[in-house]
């Protein structure tokens, strides 16, 4: 059943890629060559994936998963400078700075040389099923979450946020967020991955065919964005705290205090996944309206800034999850931002009830 459905989704991104094709013919824009590429990368692994069960293990089938190991670490970093040239043409303007490019041109060679580093020089490659799918894995690569598939969903999160804003089309950013969110249950369900995949790539091939729009939203709609990503992102946040570290919902490992039931883990990194989905689109927007925080009363500059912090905090915290050895650095840093991101959305409440109370200039004006 699910080798039939592995084969759908190859199919599903041909499609796409027919669809990336003409935007290619018809625009001749060569960052777009990189999405394109990818999704023959897409399909291809998931054609791999779907007649595996029927080639069977041996050196044939580990021949041919080969190739997407290679495909993965030469391309999905590049989707970073895809959208880079995504927003510099609709004229944003950090986009256009040469700081931000050489930024984004570095961050793209290091993920690729460190994916390289395992995923095409030290590739040691096993058979491993699922369900009635057979595919060989590298376990050569370092345990923990993929850093260059991270930083690659968060810089699409930034560009489809971004993307929002310019020309007030969603998709782009819809289709990271699903597949940012879903990438947490891809250990469990490993289809819902390339099901995200799918949905992502659907999402860039419908950014690539938006035009300049002259409706950009103004600040205030951004800001009243921001701050609904906010009231959504902390209660999600506490849930995915109270699952994976409270003893009463299962066992903790003493030396990581992370879950030992794979159920448990799985629930609780993919609750909080979303929320570091929604926190960083809610940081983006936030940056965009209240920059550096310099302005305002010295309280709401301090909110500002104590949210800047946080953004550093939880971040460098869960970098610390990619390697085991470091996983309980990673929790305790996780838990001490329960309390900080907290503390801050308190000081939100605080400011959401001075925007609700009426000024007294205004109730003067009125009674004119």
């Amino acid at each position: 059943m699910f080798s039939v459905l592995f084969l759908v989704v190859a199919l599903a991104q041909l499609l796409l890629l027919t669809g990336f094709l003409r935007q290619l013919s018809a625009r001749r824009r060569p960052a777009d060559l990189i999405p394109a590429g990818l999704t023959v990368v897409l399909a291809y692994e998931n054609l791999v994936i779907g007649i595996g069960g029927w080639v069977g293990e041996g050196a044939l089938l580990s021949g041919l998963n080969l190739p997407r190991f290679f495909g993965h670490a030469l391309l999905t970093p590049m989707l970073l400078l895809w959208g880079l040239a995504l927003l510099r043409r609709f004229s944003t303007g950090w986009a256009m700075r040469r700081g931000t490019v050489v930024t984004v041109c570095a961050t793209v060679l290091l993920l690729i040389v460190y994916d390289a580093s395992f995923d095409v020089f030290g590739v040691v490659l096993e058979p491993e099923r699922w369900a009635d799918t057979l595919r060989y894995v590298n376990v050569g690569a370092p345990d923990g979450p993929p850093l260059a598939a991270i930083l690659t969903g968060l810089g699409l999160l930034v560009a489809g946020g971004q993307m929002l804003v310019e020309t007030r089309s969603n998709r782009l950013l819809i289709a990271a967020m699903v597949m940012a969110s879903v990438a947490g249950l891809a250990g469990y369900l490993p289809i819902l991955g390339n099901v995200g995949e799918l949905v992502l790539m659907a999402g860039v091939l419908s950014a690539m065919r938006q035009e300049r729009s002259t409706t950009r939203m103004s600040m205030g709609d951004v800001s009243r964005w921001a701050r609904r990503m906010g009231w959504i992102t902390w209660p999600l946040f506490v849930i995915g705290g109270v699952i994976t570290y409270v003893p009463m919902f299962g066992e903790l490992d003493p030396a990581s205090g992370l879950p030992v039931s794979p159920e448990q883990y799985t629930l609780g990194s993919t609750t909080q996944g979303i929320w570091l989905v929604l926190l960083t689109v809610h940081a983006h927007f936030s940056i965009l309206v209240y920059g550096l925080g310099r302005r305002g009363g010295a309280l709401r500059r301090f909110h500002v800034w104590f949210g800047h912090a946080n953004l550093f905090l939880t971040f460098g915290g869960q970098m610390f999850f990619i390697f085991p050895q470091t996983a309980s650095i990673g929790s305790a840093a996780t838990q001490l931002v329960l309390v900080t991101i907290s503390v801050h959305v308190l000081l939100g409440a605080y400011f959401a009830l001075r925007r609700s109370r009426p000024r007294k200039g205004r109730v003067l004006a009125s009674a004119a």
